[in-house]
């Protein structure tokens, strides 16, 4: 383990030297312990809660989902249409033929991405159109501009979009916000006490948070805000970003989450529909997770290991056969939005991880 931390200690010093990041976190451990066997992290200031990104599709829109469809009775394979039946909304009614599975799996023809927040960045205060129907609204119209461009369904494109709309749906069944239908659920996963992980970070909080970027848009250096310019417009709260948490809640929250029933449906489901041996394009989309096939995920699993990564700098993979999992934190756009020495870096510690 020294050796091993002895290597990870130098890649950590040479991606800081090229001024990649400034904080970071990684950790190797199982499902079946609550302490990682390893650790390693450069916390300054001891600020540890990071910007999750897109980990919030696998690890609160995906199990929401799993959860909406196992209480309504209602398979994965259902139309929106069906799931929204007897539920007021304002959806385009192409959007009602779509699918469920087809948007956890980025095949419902919907476009990666579109524009929700023009017109509305540069609020102090996002939090406060939270409850507010404006917000709500704000999805609609986004979604309804965004359907005029979806193409045939089956097509893998990678959507933020398709995951706003699971947000939006469950939100709309649930009549809360995805924050409130979260926290309820991983109260709900085990008797354990509720880890740390949540939307947004509280003002007492933000000497925690880890400095994400300077946003030019909202003329704001970003530190425990969303960096996802769409979730900032949507309140901070949206099916495709927004989460935060440090390495530890995330490691907690993996191992509340996959001993309770919802857990052992992702895992299943999701371990059955994975391509062994690996097929092209690498890193498929599974149902809400994605498989880890792609060059800076191989080293860890061979390609079996599912999980996600995010455009922050952050990345998890966890491997069913084993239990066991690796993840890399960092803020890798404080060096700008695109810089492709994180994926060198995810690499390089992913095999340092995956030889322990």
């Amino acid at each position: 383990m020294s050796t091993t931390k002895s290597r990870i200690a130098v890649i950590f010093a040479d991606y800081l030297k090229r001024g990649l990041f400034t904080h970071g976190y990684c950790a190797r451990g199982s499902l079946d312990t609550v302490t990682p066997c390893f650790e390693y992290e450069h916390l300054p200031e001891q600020r540890s809660i990071f910007d999750l990104a897109s980990l919030t599709k696998a690890l609160v829109t995906t199990p929401l989902v799993f959860q909406a469809a196992n209480d309504l009775a209602l398979p994965l394979s259902a139309s929106i249409e069906e799931w929204m039946r007897g539920y007021e909304h304002k959806l385009n009614p192409r959007i009602l033929d779509i699918r469920i599975d087809e948007l956890l799996a980025h095949r419902s023809g919907l476009p990666a991405w579109r524009n929700f927040w023009i017109c509305h960045l540069g609020i102090d205060s996002p939090s406060a159109l939270r409850d507010d129907f404006n917000r709500r609204q704000l999805m609609v119209d986004g979604l309804n501009r965004a359907v005029t461009a979806k193409v045939a369904s089956g097509v893998d494109v990678y959507s933020d979009v398709g995951f706003i709309l699971l947000g939006y749906i469950l939100e709309v069944l649930r009549a809360q916000d995805l924050s409130s239908i979260f926290g309820q659920f991983a109260s709900k996963c085990s008797s354990d006490p509720d880890p740390e992980l949540r939307f947004g970070v509280a003002n007492s909080e933000r000497h925690r948070a880890v400095p994400t970027s300077w946003c030019k848009l909202r003329d704001i250096d970003l530190v425990g805000q969303v960096h996802d310019e769409n979730c900032a417009a949507l309140g901070g709260i949206a099916g495709h970003a927004g989460l935060f948490g440090s390495g530890r809640d995330l490691v907690f929250y993996l191992h509340k989450l996959f001993a309770s029933p919802i857990g052992q449906q992702i895992l299943e489901e999701n371990s059955r529909r994975r391509e062994l041996p690996i097929k092209n394009p690498p890193n498929a989309s599974l149902l809400g997770w994605r498989q880890g096939a792609d060059p800076t995920s191989l080293p860890f699993g061979n390609g079996a290991a599912i999980g996600h990564m995010g455009f922050t700098g952050v990345a998890f993979w966890l491997w069913p056969e084993t239990r066991e999992y690796v993840m890399l934190l960092t803020n890798r756009v404080r060096s700008g939005r695109q810089n492709p020495g994180i994926a060198s870096m995810r690499q390089e510690i992913f095999a340092e991880l995956a030889a322990i």
